[in-house]
């Protein structure tokens, strides 16, 4: 590197004041700065990202510099200043000493993220665990107050007597269900739906044993009854539906539900991917870093992404494809429609959703993404909604010809997600019985942009909770097919009627 100038004929610890620096208009980069540290690239390059910290690219730091060199050597009548300054604008101009201060600047840019990084990362941890806990706490306070509110309704139907029994016994009802009437704990709902259903047994008992319970729904009841069996199937007013008023009976069906509700913990992991993303790119939702705009595959694979994989996390049958891949069904199809041409290939989507046949071993598309930048020209939003209308139709047609029942296929729907920067929509479509695929618009999706707006991320939580639910659904309803048609299949003799394999075609499908 050349030998940097000497201020010849001035003070070496000469500074230009703030004063100095507002009335000439320049740039507070040498302000206060001795003037024989002006040529040194590394003290001048540290006080460039002091004074403008929202600069990261070295080129530019370096232009303020020497705008401001210019500036001084333009507005000083000391002669040997302006011609310290010309020399030091000369000597910061040659390629050597660009590198030098362009390789100093980078360093210190990247310690300052560094040290940012970490003064932040305890802090954004803490939010994300104090909103999980807040999220966790409020779906158990919940839960909490409908077992007790339902506690207080059976409560009238307990004797006294039955007060000082031991409550050490589970109240769940998967546990009394499993437990002999005598040992089920007497302060249970289990307990009191029992010694309700019970009396009406041994009352229906004792007028069978004289001849007067001649009716078959009465004998059924009193069967049931004696049998310590709640019977929420027959719901009419001949079963044990009679015994209990309409509040009591309603609360009794959700009571015995056992189902896997793991919306609380996926919700969790959303939340915590976005605040993860918020602080990992901060850079790139900048609204005033116009240079650092994010591209499509940035709002792909760095925001939305993590979200639809934290959806089927540990899911065995459903995940998502990236790398704008093919639907096989969908190539062959094209191909069949130009049979004629040489080269045919589907349409490449960013995202796949699949789901995995356990027993056919099969892939069917159970969904497609697009996404665009919020910069992308409005051709480009409309083509990548065409190509998921056409996609969607190609995808709901696959899962027609996979159904075995014709209640499984005329439930069948197919779903498409458009992203457009931070933004979005899903929506479904459907085969009507004339023919039309009609398609359905769903809520909307909105990624927030900061911390802050973390608020305005709730109403997109839901939404991806029940687009999670509903491909879950289809992935299910996939799997029961193929399983039926697996022991269709597997039918002994063609004396039985050998069923097809599938449906045939729906009546009102129409080609691509």
């Amino acid at each position: 590197m050349s030998v940097p100038p000497q201020p010849h004929g001035l003070q070496h610890d000469v500074t230009i004041s703030c004063q100095q620096a507002d009335a000439w208009e320049m740039d507070h980069t040498l302000v206060g700065m001795p003037i024989v540290d002006w040529p040194n690239v590394n003290k001048v390059a540290k006080r460039a990202l002091q004074v403008n910290p929202n600069i990261t690219k070295p080129c530019k730091a370096l232009s303020s510099v020497t705008l401001s060199l210019k500036i001084i050597a333009e507005k000083s009548f000391d002669a040997s200043l302006v011609l310290y300054c010309e020399r030091c604008k000369t000597f910061l101009s040659k390629k050597s000493v660009k590198d030098a201060f362009a390789k100093a600047y980078e360093g210190l840019v990247k310690n300052a993220l560094e040290r940012k990084l970490a003064a932040t990362g305890q802090s954004i941890e803490l939010k994300s665990k104090i909103v999980g806990n807040l999220l966790v706490d409020d779906a158990l306070d919940e839960r909490i107050n409908n077992l007790e509110s339902k506690s207080k309704n059976t409560l009238p139907y307990v004797s006294e007597s039955s007060t000082t029994a031991s409550s050490s016994l589970s109240s769940s009802p998967k546990v009394n269900l499993l437990t002999s009437a005598s040992t089920v704990s007497p302060s249970s709902p289990s307990s009191s739906m029992l010694d309700t259903t019970k009396a009406t047994g041994l009352e229906k008992l004792d007028a069978y044993k004289i001849g007067r319970l001649t009716l078959a729904p009465d004998r059924a009841v009193m069967t049931s009854s004696l049998s310590s069996i709640v019977d929420l199937v027959s719901a009419g007013d001949q079963g044990q539906r009679a015994l209990f008023d309409d509040d009591k009976w309603t609360d009794m069906e959700p009571l015995y539900q056992t189902y896997d509700d793991d919306d609380t913990s996926v919700g969790i992991a959303l939340l915590y991917e976005v605040l993860v993303a918020l602080h990992r790119h901060e850079l790139l939702l900048d609204p005033l870093n116009l240079e650092h705009r994010p591209t499509e595959y940035d709002y792909t694979f760095k925001f939305w992404l993590p979200l639809l994989d934290c959806l089927f996390a540990k899911n065995p049958y459903i995940c998502t494809r990236i790398g704008e891949s093919i639907n096989r069904y969908t190539a062959a199809e094209k191909r069949a429609q130009y049979h004629d041409a040489k080269k045919v290939t589907a349409f490449k989507i960013d995202i796949r959703v699949t789901c995995h046949c356990r027993r056919s071993r099969k892939v069917l598309d159970i969904a497609a993404v697009e996404a665009a930048a919020t910069n992308d020209f409005e051709d480009k939003i409309t083509t990548d909604h065409a190509k998921l209308i056409r996609e969607g139709k190609d995808i709901l047609d696959h899962l027609l010809k996979s159904m075995v029942e014709e209640g499984a296929a005329a439930s069948m729907t197919a779903i498409f997600l458009q992203l457009v920067g931070l933004q979005g929509r899903f929506s479904t479509m459907h085969l009507t019985d004339d023919g039309v695929y009609a398609t359905v618009p769903q809520q909307p999706l909105l990624y927030p942009t900061s911390a802050m707006s973390i608020k305005r991320f709730e109403g997109t939580l839901k939404t991806l909770l029940y687009f999670r639910r509903q491909l879950l659904i289809i992935g299910t309803k996939i799997n029961q097919q193929q399983d039926l048609l697996h022991d269709k299949k597997n039918s002994f003799g063609s004396v039985h009627g050998r069923p097809s394999a599938t449906l045939p075609p729906h009546c009102g499908m129409r080609p691509s």
